[in-house]
């Protein structure tokens, strides 16, 4: 591990898909550390929520198509530190190639323009989706270096892994260096898209839960994911990849029942729903979506497969080299609950555009 001492105060900071839910919360750690702050956020999309720490920080936001490279070419220039968050968290586009143009060519075409403008380091948001699943049962966890096994999980997955590799493959200690921080499932305030675990969430206020899946979770507030990029990028060794996520897994049925008790709505009922049906209502729940909705599906196929494995993980790493000590997992459902309730409104997808 190559690990230097990096100081963001007054410096050229660049953060693609700056306006989106952890986006802005970089920006504004930007913001509070005094750094020029240069955001960058696809076309027509709003910006309200990071104008504030972008005009005050006397810094500017500039409209980029990460998958259309001629749109970034120059605007990196004079930037000396890149934090790469524009993605999508979508595991159904039509067509689909739309997730990959994004999370796997838009990274290329990122690292590429970054690394000729001189960009000294950037931080790659990855995802636990790009780590290989814990062969055994909860309670045992996987680490950073699981061999990768979520080939049938869906787009997102894949899309997120290649990403991964390619920010991996960019790295070069001294000239471009490349850290990777893969975050579990982020919850908190400003979750506009909604994120996998928000639309849970959205759910339990609106629907409820008729039963739950057997299998473990790890949620961690967006403030923590945020921090622990600042962290990766003063601190984090060139080439690592960090995992962050809460102390320990959660079942997901303690997720469900306390994300229901906060929302004061019913539980789900104590009954594990069957791999089988999931199966089914996910391959049903496509073809609606295909043939009469048009409308992202409740569930994929590759969601499905995601349910039953353990992706529980340790986050030993991120403690030992970024100091990253989560909050309880409880702090992210009540700030998600009040967002829903009090703050969210439904927005488009870059990938519905």
């Amino acid at each position: 591990m190559n690990q230097q001492v990096v100081f963001l105060d007054g410096r050229n900071v660049g953060v693609t898909g700056a306006n989106g839910f952890l986006g802005a919360y970089i920006c504004q750690l930007l913001y509070e550390k005094h750094a020029r702050i240069h955001a960058y956020v696809f076309p027509g999309t709003s910006t309200g929520i990071i104008e504030k720490s972008i005009s005050e920080s006397g810094s500017n936001i500039k409209t980029i198509d990460i998958t259309k490279p001629e749109t970034l070419f120059g605007k990196f220039n004079g930037i000396e530190y890149l934090f790469h968050v524009a993605g999508t968290v979508a595991e159904w586009a039509r067509p689909i190639q739309k997730i990959y143009d994004i999370n796997f060519r838009g990274a290329m075409n990122v690292h590429s323009e970054a690394r000729k403008a001189g960009v000294k380091r950037t931080v790659h948001t990855s995802t636990m989706a790009a780590c290989g699943a814990c062969p055994a049962p909860y309670p045992a966890v996987t680490s950073e270096e699981a061999p990768w096994d979520m080939q049938a999980t869906g787009p997102y997955s894949v899309s997120k892994h290649l990403g991964d590799l390619i920010a991996k493959k960019f790295n070069q200690a001294g000239v471009y260096e490349t850290v990777r921080v893969r975050p579990h499932q982020i919850l908190g305030w400003g979750d506009t898209g909604p994120s996998v675990p928000g639309q849970l969430v959205l759910q339990a206020i609106t629907t409820g839960f008729p039963a739950y899946i057997d299998q473990v979770t790890q949620v961690v507030h967006v403030q923590d994911v945020a921090e622990a990029h600042i962290a990766a990028m003063e601190r984090g060794g060139a080439g690592s990849v960090y995992n962050i996520a809460s102390d320990k897994p959660i079942p997901v049925y303690n997720f469900l029942r306390y994300v229901c008790k906060i929302a004061q709505v019913k539980p789900p009922l104590p009954i594990a729903i069957p791999k089988g049906i999931l199966k089914v209502v996910a391959a049903f729940s496509e073809i609606l979506s295909d043939k009469v909705t048009h409308k992202p599906p409740i569930l994929t196929r590759g969601n499905a497969q995601v349910l039953y494995k353990n992706t529980g993980t340790s986050i030993e790493r991120a403690r030992q080299e970024l100091g990253f000590k989560p909050r309880p997992w409880q702090e992210a459902v009540n700030d998600a609950v009040r967002w829903f309730r009090e703050g969210y409104k439904p927005v488009k997808r870059t990938y519905d555009r």
